[in-house]
């Protein structure tokens, strides 16, 4: 069947065989079929198709908070510090991780290619790491904020900075490797040991949220402290 048509409800409409021999006095026919099959919106799954839609509303919503922000940021320049400049651009990362996931999905859905079996396609792989780079930036902004960074000290110690880039970089790289391994890997029970490269990234996660409530802890004392509770 080289060419198949859908209805609105799914029934095949029409279809055309190809037939071929290799010995037409033999009386033998070997006959090739290829079998495609597509719903009236692309070849996605339904689960799949309303992550087309989701992330165009997404796309749209971050698009009109990065303006609101850019108006405000314009507005206030004056008083901009570090930490709006880190957070613009983890807004403009969200940005573009939000249109590269809808590429990528519109894309699977048009040709039929797998996003991510038996390999990572180059653009679903990209969005992965653009938006694991966006996850990973949101931690860190939060905690650096957390440790005083701008509320109660200027600067950060220069050890807490290595230790703050240490942890993070071992997030991104073991959060990445977990979410292309769930999807590269059908059968799990195939290999037990497989599950342990969801422990790391879970295990990290962790010690930043626990790392968050202890300096936010120790920065709400320090700010009592120095009578500036008006910052608390």
């Amino acid at each position: 069947l080289d060419n198949v048509e859908f209805g609105e409800d799914g029934e095949i409409k029409s279809s055309t065989t190809t037939t071929t021999t290799t010995d037409e006095l033999d009386g033998r026919w070997i006959m090739e079929t290829n079998l495609k099959f597509i719903n009236p919106y692309g070849y996605f799954s339904a689960h799949l198709y309303g992550l087309i839609p989701f992330f165009v509303v997404y796309t749209i919503c971050v698009s009109i908070f990065l303006l609101a922000y850019l108006i405000l940021a314009l507005k206030h320049r004056a008083e901009l510090i570090g930490l709006h400049y880190m957070t613009l651009i983890l807004i403009l990362i969200t940005l573009v991780g939000s249109i590269l996931y809808l590429n990528a999905f519109i894309s699977g859905n048009d040709t039929g290619e797998p996003l991510c079996y038996p390999i990572c396609g180059a653009a679903y792989l990209v969005a992965m790491v653009v938006d694991e780079i966006k996850n990973t930036l949101a931690r860190l902004i939060l905690l650096v904020v957390c440790l005083g960074l701008g509320v109660s000290k200027p600067t950060l110690e220069q050890n807490v900075k290595i230790k703050i880039a240490v942890v993070h970089i071992l997030y991104f790289g073991f959060s990445l490797n977990d979410k292309i391994h769930v999807l590269t890997v059908l059968d799990e029970n195939s290999d037990p040991a497989s599950a342990l490269w969801a422990l790391p990234p879970v295990l990290l996660n962790i010690f930043i949220i626990l790392w968050i409530y202890y300096a936010l802890t120790k920065t709400m004392a320090l700010l009592v402290a120095q009578g500036q509770t008006f910052k608390r």
